[in-house]
């Protein structure tokens, strides 16, 4: 988003494909934590 340029360069790399995809998970994962230790109720 803050530099185009970069991202156009890189958006064909096979890794960036999977830090992405580890990304998304790991921020899953995270709120899923997060929520699970704030709901008191499971």
């Amino acid at each position: 988003v803050l530099m185009p340029r970069f991202y156009r360069e890189v958006w064909g790399e096979a890794k960036t494909w999977y830090l992405l995809g580890g990304s998304i998970t790991w921020l899953m994962l995270g709120n899923a934590i997060m929520f699970k230790m704030s709901n008191f109720r499971f």
